[in-house]
């Protein structure tokens, strides 16, 4: 029984991970009825940092639409 526990959270886990910050934000708010953000600002510095790690692991670094449609603007 643990082992089939372990197998769903596992796999819970991962769709999550896949899903990004949108598809998490919706499962905790389904979920625990709490809002991950307190405000917009927030998710979109999260997304930032998710995605400039993400470009330096895949990408060497270098900056691509890809990266910049996902990021968008983020004011000073």
């Amino acid at each position: 029984m643990d082992d089939l526990v372990n197998f769903i959270i596992d796999r819970k886990i991962n769709e999550l991970s896949y899903g990004g910050i949108s598809e998490l934000k919706k499962y905790i708010k389904d979920r625990l009825g709490i809002d991950m953000f307190e405000n917009p600002r927030q998710e979109k510095m999260l997304r930032l940092f998710i995605e400039s790690r993400n470009i330096n692991v895949h990408n060497g670094g270098i900056i691509d639409d890809s990266f910049l449609s996902r990021v968008g603007k983020i004011e000073g």
